[in-house]
């Protein structure tokens, strides 16, 4: 059957896809441990394509609203839109706490020695661009369903 998208589902999916196309402001340190430092200007053409896609989805969504409408069935299609919107929500969560962050570290950096300056910001830095890796996956599971979902109706329409 078909589901309209609430508001609410719209909200969440527009900031889980601004999550999504804002990467995280890595330092230095947190690039060269991640193996990110040095690369060339030729990669910043696919993150600048992404962002660019990713914001035209956001404008269809905000503009249209059955832009995220779908066919809901049980079984697997009803797991995947589950793990999906769970996905979509760790995004959110991932997004607040990204931009809540920096104030919170620099007041923690404030105290120690002036050697352990900094030690904060880098391991949370770390932990913040590997959480960048489970932004996209929740994304992808929810329109992975609605494509299914999809599918599966015009198959049932065929026969």
């Amino acid at each position: 059957m078909y589901k309209a998208p609430s508001i609410g589902l719209r909200c969440l999916y527009c900031l889980a896809v601004l999550s999504a196309i804002f990467p995280y402001g890595m330092s230095s340190w947190v690039a060269l441990t991640l193996g990110t430092a040095g690369m060339s200007r030729i990669l910043l053409i696919p993150t600048v394509l992404f962002g660019v896609l990713g914001i035209w989805r956001i404008f269809l969504v905000a503009r249209y609203r059955e832009t995220l409408g779908a066919y809901v069935f049980d079984g697997a299609l009803r797991i995947l839109r589950v793990i999906g919107l769970i996905g979509m929500f760790i995004a959110v969560f991932y997004l607040i706490v990204r931009f809540a962050a920096p104030p919170l570290l620099r007041s923690l950096d404030q105290g120690g020695d002036v050697s352990t300056r900094g030690v904060m910001s880098y391991v949370v830095g770390v932990y913040f661009a590997m959480l960048q890796g489970l932004v996209t996956p929740g994304l992808v599971i929810f329109e992975l369903s609605r494509l299914l979902g999809f599918e599966r109706q015009a198959s049932a329409q065929e026969a």
